[in-house]
Formats: structure tokens, C-alpha cells, sequence
């Protein structure tokens, strides 16, 4: 099984999620925000058999270079989750910060320190986002991370950030 290299933010770093860590990260990826902001994802991973599966799938993709999820650890304790999804076609990013740590630039430098190495290894040209329109704090660490809104999905703001 291949790990995510590990990334270094000014802050975290963003490392491969050792099984140890899966009843923190189930706990932080059932947060009332992830339900809120990141609906779809937060209905496939509520039960925890439903979760163990997500990530499964997600290290069958990341043998096939087509996904990356890495934690995000604060002095060592695991704070959220940050991804990419089909790689290098439509590259996705989506990410979440446990509550406790929000509003504090964690998000923001985390998506910065994978766009760095989407740039280091040439992964992809463009990397997207989807957005709910009223997640005002995740629209900011989007624009301040050079994304810029592309169209509108019903309630969702479309981001791409180019990279080439």
C-alpha cells in the first residue's frame, strides 16, 4: 500500500492516517460542519463500518494515483483532514478542521502546503472546488489560496485554481 508523502505546512504537517488514528478522524469527519459543508461525504462515512470502507477505497485509490487523503496534525495530535480525488483529471480538493481549531489559518496553510506539492510533482494543471455558498470561512482559505470562482451549482460556489 503506498502512504502519502508527507507535506509540512508553517504549522501542521499533513501525514498518512495510521489506523490509530481512524476513531479521531471518524470523530472529526462526523462534526456538524463536515454534516453541514461536506453533506455527501458525511452520509457515506456515518456508521463506522461505512467509514472503514471510505477508507479502504480511499488506499485502493491512492495505489492507483487517482486520490490522496492526508491528516492534519497539530503538535502531533491528528485536528482534521485534507484530500484530493481523481487525480490528474479533475483534481478535487476538500478539507475539514476539527471545530476546536478553526479560524486559526490551519486550513489555509494545509491547502497551500498540497498545492505546493501538486506544483512539485506535476500532478495536475488545475485543481477544483465546490463550495456552499454561505461556508464563508472556506471560500476564504479557497480565494486566499489563488482560487477563483468559476460558476454556481444551486447552492454551491464552483472554484478552480490553475496551476500551470
Amino acid at each position: 500500500m503506498k502512504t502519502p508523502p508527507t507535506l509540512l505546512s508553517r504549522n501542521c504537517v499533513l501525514s498518512f492516517i495510521g489506523e490509530e488514528d481512524w476513531e479521531i478522524l471518524h470523530e472529526i469527519m462526523k462534526d456538524e460542519g463536515v454534516k453541514q459543508f461536506l453533506p455527501d461525504f458525511y452520509n457515506i462515512i456515518k456508521l463506522k463500518e461505512d467509514f472503514l470502507c471510505v477508507m479502504n477505497s480511499f488506499a485502493v485509490l491512492c495505489d492507483k494515483d487517482e486520490s490522496i487523503i492526508w491528516g492534519i496534525y497539530l503538535k502531533g495530535s491528528l485536528i482534521g483532514f485534507i484530500g484530493l480525488l481523481d487525480i490528474p483529471q479533475n483534481t478535487t480538493i476538500f478539507y475539514s478542521v476539527d471545530k476546536k481549531f478553526r479560524c486559526k489559518g490551519l486550513a489555509k496553510e494545509s491547502v497551500s502546503a498540497v498545492i505546493e506539492y501538486i506544483k512539485k510533482m506535476n500532478l495536475s494543471d488545475n485543481i477544483y472546488s465546490e463550495v456552499f455558498e454561505d461556508n464563508a470561512a472556506s471560500i476564504a482559505v479557497l480565494e486566499n489560496n489563488g482560487f477563483i470562482p468559476t460558476h454556481r451549482i444551486e447552492n454551491k460556489i464552483a472554484f478552480l485554481r490553475r496551476i500551470k
